[in-house]
C-alpha cells in the first residue's frame, strides 16, 4: 500500500512545466497509441546498473539506477528561479534557490541536452547567476545557510575549471551582471547597518577573465537598484531609495564604463501617493530597451516607469494590477527586437507588454513563475517556475521544468518532448508492473517495467482536484484514488477496476487526506477520518460499512479523555491485515484568557494509537507533550508482516512493535526531513519485512536492514522532491516518483 500526503503548509515550489510523465511509450498498449514518443521507444530488459548507463534519450542513469521512465532533460530541482541566455540564444544556465537540487545546469536550448553541471557547497545556497554573452562564463552569487556569509564563484564554462572564488565575509551576496562585451561583471552585497534591517549596498566591479577587482563603488547609501549596463556598454544606470526617508523621492545615477565616474544624477522619481508605500524598497529592477532609448524601471508597488533613457526622466508610469495591494516586480526583460517587455511579479505572473510608454498588456502567460527571460537573438521567451497561491502547498501542483514560449502569440513552445507532469505515486503490481499516478496529467499510467513499455491509460476523474492519496489493494485488481479541489472539506474517492481500466465506484467523503488503504483481501477500504471518525467502505457495492468513533468505540481513558472532542487525526495508516490501525492527532487545550473568557485553542502535543481494527480496542498509545515544539510524526507505514510499525520524526525512523509500541530501533538520516513536507510515501518495507527504504529531501535514499540496523546502501539522483518509495514483489527492484517527472527503476542488493 502506498498513498500520498495531506500537507499542512505551504512550500516555496519554485517550479516550471514543459515534458512528459513518462517520456517512454514505445508503440504498444490500446491506451498507448497516440501517445507514442519514437525517442523513448525501448525494448531490452531492464538490466543490471553496469549494464545500463543511459537512459532513452541518451542521458546518464545515476548510479545505481537500472532506468529512468521520463526525462531530466530541462529539469532542475524543484523548479527553476534564475536563467541566464548566451548572446546566440544556444545556451541557458538555469538553477533555482533550493537546497534539494544544489546545482547550476548550462544545457541546450534546441535539445535541453546538458553542457555543464556546477555544484555548489553543501552549505551553499544559490541567489543569483550569470552568463557572459558567448556562454564561455559563469557567475554564481551564493551564500551559506549555516553562517552569515556569501560570495561569488567564476567558472569557465567550457572546462568547468573555477576561475576565481571571490569571498564577501559576512555580507550577504546578491546581484551579479555582465557587462555587454562580456570582459567586466557588476556584483552586489549588502551590509547590514547595526542591529536594524536597514542595509547599505556594496557594488564591486571584476574582471571576468582573472576575477580581479577593476573598481569599488563607495558612499553608496541605501538600498541599490539591480544595476543595467546600457546596449552599447558605455554607461550603467542604478536607481537608489534611502532609508527611513519615506517623505525623499528616489534617486539613481548613470556612471562611464570606462572610468566608472558619475556621469550624472538620474531625474527623481516623483514620490508614490499610496498610504503605504515605503522608499526602502522602491524601485529593484531596471532594464534599457535594445536600441537603448528607453529606460524601464519596476518597482515593490505594482509600477512600471517608462523613462528618458539620457537622464532618467519620467515619462509615463503604469499601473500592473488593480486595488492597493503591493505587488512587487521581480523582473524585467525586453525582447530582441525591442517591441515587448516580459514583467514578472511577485505573485508568479508574466505580464507581456507593448514596448513603448503608452503600451498595453498582450497577454498574460499561464502558470506561476519566478523569472522570465526573453533570447537574445530569436523570438523565444524562456519562464521558470515560482509560488502559486492556488496550488503551492499541493504537492505535484507545479511545473519542474523550464518552459519556452512563442512570444508573438503567447503559446507554450515543446522543445523535444512532450507536455510535463509530475509522478506524484507508483505502485508495483505482480509480473513487473509499474503503476504510475500523475495528478497534473489526471491521469494514471501502467507499465510493462522489463521493456519499459506502456501498456494502458486512464483518467483518474475531475481534472480541477488534485490526488490526495492513492491505493492499491494487496492482490493488484483495485485502484483507489482520493481527489481534493483545495477547497472546502469535500473529497471524491474514485475505485478503479485495473483489469478492466473503469471506475467502479465514486466514494463521497469529507476530511479524508490521510493515507490509508485496502485490507489484505480488497474486500475494505478504510478511507475517511474526519477528526476522531474513521470511515471503512465496502468495496462490493462502494457503501459505507462501518464508521468507527475512536472516542466512543476505545472506551476512553486518561490519555484518550484529554483528546476528545478537542483534536484531529492528521497521519493514519493500516496494516497490511486489515487489522491494525495507526493513526496520530494533535491535542488541543483549551487555555482561558483575559480577553477571550471561552478560551484559546493550542496545540500541546500529538497523541499516537495503535487500534485493533477486529475489535475496535485500543492496543496502545502515546502522548508527546510539547505545546512550542511538539514532535511530529511525517510518515506511519506497518511492515507487509503487520510486526513492525515505523514511524518518521525528523531525521529518525522508529521502529516499534505494533503490538505494545515498545521501541525497537532508531534509523537516523544526515538531512532532517522538514515536518512540512509530509513524505508519507517516501517510506517502504520489503516484501520480507526485513528491509526498510526512506527518502529525505536532499534526494537521498536509504536502504537498512531492520534486524541489525545497518544502512545497506544509500543513493542519490532525483532532481525534486521524492513522492514516493514502492518495492516489486519479488524484492529485487524498487521505484522512486519525484517532482522532477520522473520514476527512478533501483536494483536492490541482495534482491
Amino acid at each position: 500500500m502506498h498513498t500520498n500526503i495531506g500537507t499542512r503548509a505551504a512550500l516555496l515550489l519554485l517550479l516550471i512545466s514543459g515534458f512528459s510523465l513518462l517520456a517512454c511509450m514505445p508503440r504498444g498498449g490500446p491506451a498507448g497509441r497516440g501517445l507514442e514518443n519514437v525517442q523513448a521507444k525501448q525494448e531490452e530488459p531492464i538490466g543490471k546498473p553496469g549494464k545500463r548507463a543511459t537512459d532513452s534519450f541518451g542521458d546518464p542513469l545515476p548510479p545505481g539506477a537500472a532506468a529512468r521512465l521520463g526525462t531530466v532533460r530541462f529539469r532542475h530541482g524543484n523548479g527553476v528561479s534564475l536563467i541566464a541566455f548566451s548572446a546566440d540564444g544556444k545556451k541557458i544556465a538555469i538553477g533555482g534557490g533550493d537546497a534539494v537540487d544544489n546545482a547550476i545546469r548550462m544545457i541546450e536550448t534546441s535539445t535541453g541536452k546538458e553542457i555543464r553541471t556546477f555544484e555548489l557547497r553543501p552549505e551553499e545556497r544559490l541567489w543569483n547567476i550569470a552568463l557572459s554573452p558567448d556562454g564561455n562564463t559563469l557567475v554564481i552569487g551564493a551564500f551559506s545557510s549555516s553562517k552569515p556569509e556569501g560570495g561569488f564563484v567564476v567558472w569557465d564554462t567550457t572546462t568547468s575549471k573555477k576561475l576565481a572564488r571571490i569571498e564577501k565575509g559576512k555580507q550577504p551576496s546578491d546581484v551579479v551582471v555582465f557587462s555587454p562585451n562580456g570582459k567586466v561583471f557588476v556584483t552586489q552585497d549588502y551590509l547590514r547597518i547595526g542591529n536594524t534591517n536597514n542595509f547599505d549596498t556594496r557594488m564591486h566591479v571584476w574582471d571576468a577573465s582573472t576575477g580581479k577587482l577593476l573598481h569599488e563603488f563607495k558612499d553608496l547609501e541605501g538600498k541599490v537598484s539591480r544595476p543595467v549596463f546600457s546596449p552599447d556598454g558605455k554607461r550603467l544606470a542604478i536607481s537608489i531609495s534611502t532609508h527611513d526617508k519615506p517623505g525623499e523621492p528616489t534617486t539613481g545615477f548613470f556612471y562611464d564604463t570606462a572610468t566608472w565616474r558619475l556621469v550624472q544624477p538620474m531625474a527623481a522619481r516623483p514620490l508614490l501617493k499610496e498610504w503605504h508605500a515605503c522608499r526602502r524598497y522602491d524601485r529593484e529592477f531596471l532594464a534599457y530597451s535594445p536600441d537603448g532609448k528607453l529606460l524601464v524601471g519596476g518597482d515593490w508597488f505594482n509600477h512600471v516607469d517608462f523613462m528618458n533613457a539620457q537622464t532618467g526622466e519620467l515619462i509615463e508610469r503604469q499601473r500592473l494590477f488593480g486595488g492597493w495591494d503591493a505587488v512587487p516586480v521581480r523582473s524585467l526583460s525586453f525582447s530582441h527586437d525591442g517591441k515587448m517587455l516580459a514583467v514578472v511579479t511577485e505573485n508568479g505572473i508574466v505580464k507581456i507588454w507593448e514596448n513603448n510608454a503608452k503600451g498595453k498588456v498582450l497577454y498574460n502567460l499561464d502558470g506561476s513563475h519566478y523569472a522570465a527571460v526573453f533570447a537574445p537573438a530569436e523570438p523565444l521567451l524562456a519562464t521558470g517556475g515560482g509560488w502559486s497561491e492556488r496550488f503551492g502547498s499541493i504537492p505535484g501542483r507545479n511545473y519542474p521544468t523550464l518552459r519556452f514560449w512563442n512570444p508573438s502569440t503567447g503559446k507554450e513552445i515543446f522543445k523535444g518532448d512532450s507536455p510535463a507532469a509530475t509522478v506524484q505515486l507508483t505502485h508495483w503490481l505482480d509480473g513487473g508492473k509499474l503503476l504510475a499516478v500523475s495528478p497534473l496529467e489526471n491521469c494514471y499510467r501502467l507499465w510493462d517495467c522489463s521493456k519499459s513499455k506502456e501498456l494502458a491509460k486512464m483518467p483518474l476523474g475531475e481534472k480541477e482536484k488534485w490526488v490526495a492519496w492513492s491505493s492499491v489493494s494487496a492482490n493488484g485488481k483495485l485502484l483507489a484514488v482520493s481527489q481534493y479541489s483545495g477547497q472546502g472539506n469535500d473529497e471524491t474517492i474514485y475505485l478503479f477496476d485495473l483489469a478492466a481500466g473503469k471506475v467502479i465506484h465514486r466514494l463521497e467523503s469529507k476530511m479524508v487526506r490521510l493515507p490509508v488503504g485496502f485490507t489484505a483481501d480488497g474486500r475494505f477500504l478504510l478511507a475517511g477520518v474526519d477528526s476522531n471518525l474513521v470511515t471503512i467502505w465496502d468495496t462490493a457495492d462502494g457503501k459505507i460499512a462501518r464508521r468507527l468513533d475512536l472516542d466512543k468505540e476505545l472506551g476512553g481513558g486518561p490519555d484518550l479523555q484529554r483528546l476528545k472532542g478537542r483534536g484531529y487525526a492528521r497521519l493514519a495508516a493500516i496494516s497490511g491485515d486489515g487489522k491494525k490501525l495507526a493513526l496520530e492527532a494533535s491535542e488541543l487545550l483549551v487555555e482561558p484568557s483575559g480577553e477571550d473568557p471561552g478560551g484559546v485553542l493550542w496545540p500541546t502535543g500529538y497523541y499516537r494509537c495503535v487500534i485493533d481494527m477486529t475489535t475496535g480496542k485500543k492496543l496502545w498509545a502515546t502522548i508527546r507533550d510539547d505545546s512550542r515544539q511538539p514532535s511530529i510524526v511525517s510518515a506511519f507505514r506497518f511492515s507487509p508482516d503487520g510486526k513492525i510499525l515505523a514511524e518518521r520524526v525528523g531525521q529518525t525512523i522508529s521502529l516499534r512493535n505494533s503490538a505494545n509500541g515498545d521501541l525497537l530501533r532508531t534509523l537516523k538520516c544526515e538531512k532532517e526531513w522538514w515536518e512540512w513536507t509530509k513524505q508519507a510515501d517516501a517510506l517502504a518495507f520489503t516484501p520480507d519485512s526485513k528491509k526498510l527504504i526512506a527518502a529525505d529531501l536532499h534526494n537521498n535514499i536509504y536502504v537498512w536492514d531492520i534486524a541489525t540496523g545497518k544502512e545497506l546502501q544509500k543513493l542519490t539522483g532525483h532532481r525534486g522532491r521524492i513522492f514516493s518509495v514502492s518495492v516489486s514483489s519479488d524484492a529485487r527492484m524498487f521505484a522512486t516518483s519525484s517532482e522532477d517527472s520522473t520514476v527512478l527503476i533501483w536494483q536492490l542488493d541482495g534482491g
